[in-house]
């Protein structure tokens, strides 16, 4: 479980570099575009804290939230191509709302995968400041920072399945390892 994560992390390196790069530009003028679409890791759970639900989803909930993962993230393409980080954001409150909703009703945590949309909805309401700031000039770098962010979804459910089973025995594996974001659903 921990090596999937720390390979994915890796592999973001590259990319974390080249939209901090694309973003210095702007952030030298004063708007904070990639720097605040990230939050600190300073307020993550204590790691002795138990999960909240410690059940296992089984493989159809799984399923059933890939295919509504894969429809979001059509929609999420669709509306950043568009520029339309609006509707973006509205699309993102909704997924989050259905994985908190499929959370309470499997009694399983599903972290990862919300993790990632607050992320992406935090950054979709950022593009809405960074473009009325920049007159229009970081429509491109938010959209493009988006579409990279959609592409760890089918990751975020792997790593969910596997943690899992540490929540079972009450370990809260990314549960305590991951800041709130706060998106502004």
């Amino acid at each position: 479980m921990s090596d999937l994560l720390i390979r994915t992390e890796y592999v973001c390196l590259p990319f974390a570099l080249a939209f901090d790069r694309r973003g210095r530009r702007f952030n030298e003028a004063g708007i904070p575009i990639i720097q605040d679409d990230f939050v600190s890791m300073d307020e993550i759970g204590d790691s002795h804290d138990p999960p909240t639900f410690t059940n296992r989803a089984g493989r159809s909930e799984f399923e059933a939230l890939s295919a509504e993962l894969g429809e979001y993230t059509r929609c999420l393409r669709d509306s950043a191509k568009r520029f339309d980080f609006e509707q973006a954001a509205r699309d993102t409150a909704r997924m989050l709302a259905n994985v908190a909703g499929r959370e309470t009703r499997c009694g399983a945590h599903f972290a990862m995968v919300r993790h990632l949309l607050e992320s992406i909805g935090l950054a979709a309401v950022n593009a809405l400041r960074y473009e009325e700031l920049s007159r229009g000039d970081t429509r491109t770098l938010s959209r493009d920072l988006l579409l990279f962010e959609t592409r760890g979804l089918g990751t975020s459910v792997a790593l969910d399945r596997r943690a899992q089973h540490a929540h079972a025995v009450g370990v809260g594996i990314l549960v305590n390892d991951l800041p709130a974001i706060p998106f502004p659903a």
